[in-house]
């Protein structure tokens, strides 16, 4: 599908995902993981990229974080991964490419963005990997469910608690997996058609898609994490 030069909406959620090289098993340790959280927690924090979900899968990693200004998206992910690939490669005794080519992002509307955390904490389940959710170390379900603790995930503007998060993560559709993919891989934002609009108007140039790909129209779920979107850079 066409992909869209990279949208960025300063203070939005977005989703973000990145694949290894070739699709190489990229988390081959607990130790590896450890270490790229902990260059995702120092870079976040420098250039201002708030962490609000997580999962590392083998060969790729999926993240939803909100930027605080245009720069910090890009740079967050260009100092952590370049660290995390120089590390993995040094382990490996290898040279060359860890990741495969610039990473997939979107913005996500602030009122459907609980829908991506879904999607991003739903991914072991998806792969076989685990029956539930809460049972994958490496995501932030456990957190949102309450069951363990987080040093990176930012807590601010989530509003579930943890029993109607555990309800939640049972539920979504591959028909609405299919929308979040397509919007990450395209770059266009995910969320309601007002949203889209509005970002437009800010960034003066057109994102929503062509006829027949409109944004579906969303309900208004209470108890959602909803974050202030501030003008976009």
């Amino acid at each position: 599908m066409p992909r869209t030069s990279r949208v960025v909406a300063v203070g939005s959620p977005h989703h973000v995902t990145q694949r290894g090289n070739h699709r190489l098993d990229v988390f081959t340790s607990d130790q590896l993981r450890r270490v790229y959280l902990g260059l995702l927690k120092e870079h976040g924090g420098r250039y201002g990229l708030r962490v609000l979900a997580y999962c590392l899968m083998s060969n790729h990693v999926h993240l939803v974080v909100a930027p605080e200004r245009e720069t910090s998206l890009a740079a967050t992910l260009r100092h952590a991964h370049g660290r995390f690939a120089q590390y993995w490669n040094t382990v490996h005794e290898q040279t060359g490419h860890l990741w495969q080519n610039r990473f997939f992002s979107c913005p996500v509307d602030p009122g459907a963005v609980w829908r991506v955390v879904r999607y991003v904490e739903q991914n072991p389940v998806r792969a076989g990997m685990t029956r539930r959710a809460i049972d994958y170390p490496w995501s932030s379900a456990r957190y949102h469910a309450g069951v363990a603790p987080s040093e990176i995930v930012s807590s601010s503007g989530w509003e579930w608690s943890t029993g109607d998060w555990l309800g939640l993560l049972d539920g979504s559709s591959e028909a609405e997996w299919g929308e979040i993919r397509r919007a990450t891989y395209s770059g266009r934002p995910y969320g309601s058609e007002q949203y889209v609009r509005q970002l437009e108007q800010t960034l003066g140039r057109r994102l929503m898609p062509s006829k027949g790909g409109r944004p579906r129209t969303w309900k208004t779920k209470p108890h959602q994490l909803c974050l202030s979107t501030s003008a976009p850079a």
